[in-house]
């Protein structure tokens, strides 16, 4: 199963043996000739996976003006959300999510299940085919439960028993192409279209370089970073940006104290601020990470993904002169689970050379630009 990340025989047994012990609790919905008015959306992993949300909660807003989309997130990407009409976010810290912060003990999981079933929900919508986000769609009451037949990326396989209308396997496909077989299975139309990226004038080339990444194996060492920075600023009419969130101020210390130079940097602190320091870029520089998703999907930039464990089929950026650098289909335990890393002193994150970052970053700043003015 080259591509998809492997999971131990307990993990896929459990759940299929969650799936069967909540089935009998998961009554069958009726279609309705009318679209649903009120629809809730389960997502409660990391930033990125509340980033790819956007076309789906677009489309379901699109699909009937008075429909009501609630979203399950977690506490740290509520921000996306924040103002959007029609939109209510619902933030917890799951138990079963690997992320930073405090989380939420089951007594509260199954209080916010109750809170949620007095909505009446008309429909719940799984992005990701796990059953533990249906688990909470049957215990929050949603009439109709939509959702994959099988965890993305991986070999749990699961039968649909809490679903409603099974939106298949996603094998092979990219999340948001998981997310439209989602949708079409719940009647709405797919995605729209990400955005075309608009500059405003100017003589400078502005290039963001996102460091960072949810976990550890997928970042890269800061020594490298530095050397890109330093290489990427001695361009004439080329700016250089280091964005990061708050938590990763030492990895920026430790890049500033390697390229020598004065480069702006963007310290920031919710994700709003750090669309706001992606949004003038004109090449973004990420890994397998947020703010790659972010930059492509919500504002439409170029980004050069650097990739290590992470599949790019599943993953890649697809905003319009996007590119990814990524060697590891070399390594015999690529994709990884990312919980240990069985080649600590040859892990794939450091096969993307600082050559070929930085060759083709060159190229993509001079795509559709005078040949004067390329670097």
């Amino acid at each position: 199963m080259k591509g998809w990340v492997r999971y131990g025989i307990v993990k896929r047994l459990g759940a299929l043996a969650v799936e069967a012990l909540v089935a009998p609790w998961a009554s069958a919905g009726t279609r309705r000739g009318n679209p649903p008015q009120r629809v809730l959306i389960v997502e409660p992993f990391r930033l990125g996976d509340a980033a790819l949300l956007r076309g789906m909660v677009l489309s379901v807003l699109a699909s009937d003006p008075r429909i009501e989309a609630h979203l399950l997130l977690h506490p740290a990407c509520a921000d996306l959300y924040e103002g959007w009409d029609r939109v209510k976010v619902h933030a917890i810290h799951l138990p079963w999510v690997n992320a930073p912060g405090r989380r939420s003990g089951w007594s509260a999981t199954w209080r916010l299940a109750r809170n949620l079933a007095a909505k009446k929900f008309d429909l719940g919508l799984d992005p990701r085919g796990d059953v533990r986000s249906q688990v909470l769609l049957v215990l929050a009451g949603c009439r109709e439960r939509v959702g994959p037949t099988a965890y993305i990326g991986s070999d749990i396989r699961l039968r649909g028993r809490l679903l409603t209308r099974p939106a298949g396997d996603p094998r092979g496909l990219h999340r948001t192409a998981v997310h439209d077989a989602v949708l079409a299975a719940a009647g709405f139309p797919p995605a729209p279209a990400i955005p075309l990226a608009s500059k405003p004038a100017s003589s400078h080339r502005l290039v963001a370089i996102c460091p960072g990444a949810g976990w550890s194996y997928r970042l890269w060492p800061a020594e490298r970073w530095g050397v890109v920075v330093r290489r990427l600023a001695a361009l004439p009419g080329v700016r250089v940006r280091l964005v990061a969130s708050a938590a990763e101020r030492g990895l920026l210390d430790a890049i500033l104290g390697v390229c020598g130079g004065t480069v702006e940097v963007a310290v920031c602190r919710r994700p709003s601020e750090l669309l706001a320091a992606l949004g003038d870029s004109n090449l973004v520089i990420a890994l397998d990470s947020a703010p790659m998703h972010l930059a492509s999907e919500w504002l439409g930039c170029p980004v050069l993904a650097l990739f290590g464990p992470g599949v790019p089929d599943l993953y890649r950026p697809r905003s319009a002169g996007s590119r990814i650098l990524g060697h590891g289909d070399r390594y015999a335990c690529w994709p990884c689970r990312q919980i240990r890393c069985v080649r600590p002193a040859d892990p794939c994150m450091l096969a993307v050379g600082v050559d070929e970052v930085v060759e083709a970053a060159f190229a993509m700043l001079a795509e559709g630009r005078p040949a004067a003015e390329c670097p």
